[in-house]
């Protein structure tokens, strides 16, 4: 019996990266598993839900152009030979991405900034109303995202991450991308998930009723009210920084 590890390892040299595999971008915490998940599901699709090989050490590397797309994804093909992949970080450097594969179709989540900041903040145990937090206290797999948590407020730094990955107009609003808003999928899970199928000319393999309200991620909390949660200030930030970019995604009101 192989170990995981060795399994792996065969695997990444057995397999070749998928140049036309359908890729899911978003921000973390917003919904990108649940619909990865079930559209795989639907389809009878092969699907990566997150890859390491696209988190820290490799992330910079491919940013700071010490690593190519093409040398990460031959080195480690098993996880990019599926037929959809899904993997947040990917969502900073599309660009890069694109420069192995193809992603003449795509799919771009977006989530309300309240609610997908909110829903980071439950997934690592942070309040919302603080001024400053213990990058200690964070998992060491999200604690990239605050490194430059030193002066910032580290809600500044959500705000920051949460633009950054939206405000990306060559690319949400490019002829390849399907834009699906998370409050849409959420009110009508089997309807969007047949929508997406149809766009990508997927088809329908399967059922889903059964499983479209299986958690692919653990759950955060809802909060009475998003003000008390976050608290005058830092809800204030929020509605002002994100305003621009959350009507161009189609939010009118972001609370």
């Amino acid at each position: 019996m192989y170990s995981l590890g060795i399994k792996l390892s065969l695997l990444n040299k057995i397999k070749k990266p998928n140049k036309n595999a359908t890729f899911v971008f978003g921000l973390q915490k917003s919904g990108t598993s649940a619909i990865t998940g079930l559209l795989a599901a639907y389809t009878g699709k092969s699907a990566t839900i997150d890859t390491k090989y696209l988190w820290e050490p490799y992330r910079t590397q491919l940013l700071e152009d010490e690593l190519t797309i093409k040398q990460l994804v031959n080195r480690f093909s098993y996880p990019f030979s599926k037929e959809i992949i899904k993997e947040p970080s990917a969502t900073f450097f599309i660009d890069k991405v694109s420069e192995f594969f193809s992603l003449d179709k795509f799919i771009f989540i977006v989530r309300n900034p309240f609610d997908n900041i909110r829903s980071i903040l439950n997934r690592l145990s942070l309040p919302g109303d603080d001024d400053h937090i213990d990058p200690s206290r964070i998992h060491p797999n999200w604690r990239y995202i605050f490194k430059s948590e030193g002066q910032a407020n580290y809600i500044d730094t959500l705000i920051a991450n949460w633009l950054a990955a939206n405000d990306q107009p060559g690319w949400t609003s490019h002829p390849g991308c399907l834009l699906i808003r998370y409050e849409d999928f959420n009110a009508d899970k089997e309807g969007v998930i047949g929508h997406i199928s149809h766009q990508l000319g997927f088809g329908r393999m399967n059922d889903i009723s059964d499983i479209v309200d299986k958690q692919f991620q653990p759950k955060g909390s809802s909060p009475d009210s998003l003000v008390e949660f976050f608290g005058q200030k830092n809800f204030e930030k929020i509605a002002s920084k994100c305003e621009k970019v959350g009507h161009e995604l189609g939010y009118q009101r972001l609370a």
